[in-house]
């Protein structure tokens, strides 16, 4: 079962999307080019997220979550983007827990999500 990014709990400081495609591109020596997809989940979408500041038991907390994400399906992140309606699955990759303050941790991370996908 999937685990639920609750963003009540852990509430979001800023988010950024951006779309990327991995293609392949070969220059000829005649001047063509050739540009394809490369591999059968060329399509992503990556989340750049930063939480509020927070105390170190919330902190440590959501850094588990996070961490855990990449290592099986059934830890796979449920999160709603802001301004999106849809819940989506997603990975969590370069997870950061800053101290912002005495006693105060900032949690950043990106999340990723690959198409097609389960």
């Amino acid at each position: 079962m999937a685990v639920t990014l609750n963003t009540t709990t852990y509430k979001l400081k800023s988010q950024n999307k951006s779309p990327k495609t991995n293609i392949k591109k070969v220059q000829y020596g005649d001047g063509y080019s050739q540009t394809l997809v490369s591999g059968i989940n060329y399509d992503r979408e990556e989340i750049s997220l930063t939480f509020v500041p927070m105390d170190s038991t919330n902190s440590l907390e959501l850094e588990v979550i996070l961490l855990n994400s990449p290592t099986s399906l059934a830890n796979m992140l449920l999160f709603t983007p802001i301004g999106e309606s849809t819940t989506k699955y997603y990975i969590a990759s370069s997870v950061t827990n800053n101290t912002v303050s005495t006693d105060w941790y900032q949690v950043s991370c990106k999340l990723e999500r690959q198409f097609p996908i389960i």
